[in-house]
């Protein structure tokens, strides 16, 4: 089957270049809106994106750092994993973790990987499906590092799709340099103590002194 078969791959791209747009101005003048998910987004007649904070954010939109049991900095990086959450939904018609359970809902933030959009539905470009994936990484430093970066990747493909009919596999992100001074959050080096430390509370663990 071809995209077409599917749903208006060229309306939602357009849609998510509107979305970021507009994230983008909230984030410049408000910082991180913290809120994201479909209850929150208005599209306007005159194609326009409103984005409120009216509804409560489900589990199933928050980044794994909003979860609070990561000890991870919330900072505007959290919304770009909720784009990837509401890109996925309007993608495949489904989240990317949905269950009764609160609690397992946050796990699966924290622990588990998506499922690739392309085995949901394979009419997808690949490359879409990794710019959404890269979205829901689990760490804000592996995720886009700027809106404008994402947006270029978006406009990419739109670009692709409109003057080709196809959109072709390429290095994402070339155009995603961070405005912000962002010092990461990863534990580097100090290997060999991390290692001691891990083995002493195995041997604790396992009723060791």
């Amino acid at each position: 089957p071809t995209v077409s078969d599917q749903f208006d791959l060229a309306g939602a791209l357009t849609f998510f270049l509107l979305l970021a747009d507009r994230l983008l101005q909230v984030h410049s003048n408000e910082g991180p809106h913290l809120a994201l998910c479909l209850f929150n987004i208005d599209l306007q007649h005159d194609d326009t994106v409103q984005l409120r904070k009216e509804v409560e954010v489900p589990v199933a939109y928050i980044s794994p750092e909003q979860t609070g049991r990561m000890n991870r900095q919330v900072d505007h990086r959290s919304d770009y994993y909720s784009l990837g959450v509401i890109f996925y939904e309007l993608l495949t018609g489904r989240l990317p973790f949905d269950s009764d359970s609160a609690m397992e809902i946050i796990y699966s933030h924290i622990a588990k990987q998506p499922t690739a959009l392309t085995k949901i539905n394979p009419a997808l470009p690949q490359s879409i499906n990794e710019i959404v994936l890269k979205l829901l990484s689990k760490n804000a430093e592996d995720r886009y590092q700027s809106l404008k970066g994402l947006s270029a990747d978006l406009q990419r493909c739109l670009n692709a799709l409109n003057d080709e009919g196809v959109v072709a596999p390429f290095k994402l992100g070339q155009h995603d340099v961070s405005e912000r001074l962002q010092i990461p959050q990863k534990l580097y080096g100090r290997e060999s103590e991390v290692e001691q430390l891990v083995g002493a509370f195995n041997r604790i663990a396992n009723g060791g002194a």
